[in-house]
């Protein structure tokens, strides 16, 4: 009797999700001293993802390979994404400080829709451009957050499927050579 050991994609994208945020705690101080490297590797993702039509990886990756570097880009992307939608705050203090004229963030005391107390940030700059900037910050980052693991996803599906189809096209010629 043969037994099926292979764990389904979805459940390996979980498992790896939650070893994400049992380690997230440690990962957010070393994001904190070098977010620039976070958001260049996070950069990387969609480009190593339209690395895999490489021809040099056929012999390296079986079909099951190539769908496992697929989900394992998108689990990273995913991950340093998450980082800096959560450290969002963080962010942009050291920017708006360093860039923006007369940059400040007064935190005000409030209560939550479930009556626990929460501080609210009220960041503001010196003239109505860098107000704007602020405001777009917000929706790029946001954009960023969901549109950099979405982009990954979809050009390593691409990749994966021109290096297939290559694989299938040296196979069938191969095939014909009657040696």
């Amino acid at each position: 009797m043969k037994i099926d050991r292979h764990i389904p994609d979805w459940a390996q994208f979980l498992i790896f999700l939650f070893i994400f945020f049992v380690v997230l705690p440690f990962i957010g101080d070393v994001f904190r001293k070098i977010p620039l490297t976070f958001f260049f590797l996070l950069l990387l993702c969609p480009f190593f993802a339209w690395c895999l039509r490489s021809s040099s990886l056929d012999s390296s990756l079986t079909d099951t390979g190539y769908s496992k570097v697929r989900i394992l880009l998108t689990c990273i992307s995913i991950a340093i994404a998450f980082l800096f939608f959560a450290h969002y705050d963080y962010l942009r203090d050291q920017l708006g400080k360093r860039y923006l004229d007369s940059y400040s963030v007064h935190y005000e005391n409030d209560i939550d829709d479930y009556g626990r107390p929460c501080r609210v940030p009220d960041p503001s700059a010196n003239g109505f451009a860098g107000n704007i900037i602020l405001y777009l910050s917000q929706w790029a980052i946001l954009g960023l957050c969901v549109g950099i693991p979405c982009l990954t996803w979809k050009i390593a599906g691409t990749s994966i499927d021109v290096a297939l189809k290559r694989k299938m096209q040296f196979n069938n010629s191969d095939a014909g050579d009657g040696l």
